[in-house]
């Protein structure tokens, strides 16, 4: 087999000024042997499993999974760490990505190399011109990421291209965990670089509901200019829905969490008919029965299952208390429900009515 070995390391200055080493030994695998994968897109909206997923089959196949966001990789600790390790693409020449996201493990030689991506309109604190998005422009951002070079230090865009592509997973949770996992994947980020923010937006009800007026509900441009007008013109085109969006936090994390499986439904459609697989996996599947719902996907990425056991804690929500009312909830209902299609509804109406 031909390949290309990649040897690179890294090295930090630890809290007691000790040398702390990362190393990627891994190898692509070339386009043109006869034993190599080919791509499974994973897609989700963000904090939908995916590291979770990635993990478990890491650990049960002993291969490495892949990703479109090659600064990122994960140490065999469990650890994901950024710029600090080169990206390794998949296939050698192709510089493009996919990504390794293991720092040790070798790639499949043959099945399905599970490859994460969150496609488009997922942003945060943006304006409804840099989500709103047709399904073309949307399904370009699937194929779309970023690499990361040791030696110029810099991580810079790359894409590959679809041909690589034979199956897909597409990830769906709860909307109204799914919008609070971003809170809190935020509230953690703060507490490595800006602990302020935890003290400001604190891991409870009062918090979230801060933030989402401050980055999400009332944001506000340098401009003066309110995010509210430029709704209205996008997707908010109607009094009952303005008035609508008023009765819950984080109204618009919601529009782009809806518009993303809208998408992704509207892809899938196209791709079903084509003969071309779609695999569905729901976060709470994942929680409840963690090893069948990993088997089903080793076994649908026809990957060797070499480990029985596997190390891979999968957790809800931090705050146990609700994020959201009774009330604010079947408003959440009615604003999903009016912005999806039936494909969409049919995927989250469940969680409204248990």
């Amino acid at each position: 087999m031909n390949m290309a070995p990649i040897d690179k390391y890294v090295t930090l200055r630890g809290e007691e000024g000790e040398d702390m080493q990362f190393q990627s030994s891994v190898t692509s695998i070339s386009i043109d042997s006869p034993q190599k994968p080919r791509v499974a897109l994973m897609i989700g909206f963000p904090w939908s499993g995916q590291i979770t997923l990635q993990r478990a089959i890491q650990e049960t196949t002993q291969t490495s999974t892949a990703t479109n966001y090659g600064q990122s990789i994960m140490l065999d600790s469990g650890l994901i760490v950024q710029e600090l390790i080169g990206s390794v693409p998949v296939f050698e020449g192709l510089e493009e990505g996919p990504f390794a996201f293991s720092n040790s493990k070798p790639f499949p030689t043959s099945g399905f190399v599970l490859t994460k991506s969150y496609c488009g309109g997922h942003c945060i604190s943006c304006w409804p011109k840099e989500f709103f998005q047709s399904g073309e422009q949307w399904f370009k951002e699937c194929l779309s990421g970023a690499k990361y070079s040791v030696e110029t230090e810099r991580t810079e865009a790359a894409s590959f291209d679809y041909d690589l592509v034979g199956k897909h997973v597409h990830l769906i949770r709860n909307p109204i965990t799914n919008i609070a996992a971003r809170f809190e994947h935020e509230f953690e980020s703060w507490g490595q670089y800006n602990p302020s923010m935890q003290r400001k937006y604190p891991l409870s009800r009062k918090g979230f509901k801060k933030w989402c007026r401050k980055f999400n509900d009332n944001m506000v441009s340098v401009g003066g200019v309110s995010r509210r007008k430029s709704e209205a013109e996008y997707y908010l085109t109607t009094r009952e829905l303005q008035d609508l969006s008023w009765k819950f936090p984080c109204h618009t994390d919601f529009y782009r969490l809806v518009q993303w499986h809208n998408h992704v439904n509207e892809i899938a459609e196209t791709l079903r008919a084509k003969n071309i697989p779609v695999k569905v996996i729901h976060f709470e599947h994942i929680l409840a029965d963690q090893a069948g719902t990993v088997y089903a996907l080793i076994e649908y990425l026809e990957l060797e299952k070499v480990r029985e056991v596997f190390n891979v804690t999968t957790k809800g929500l931090k705050y146990r208390k609700d994020y959201f009312s009774a009330n604010e909830k079947r408003h959440i209902k009615s604003y999903i429900k009016q912005f999806s299609s039936q494909a969409t509804w049919r995927d989250l109406y469940k969680y409204f009515y248990h």
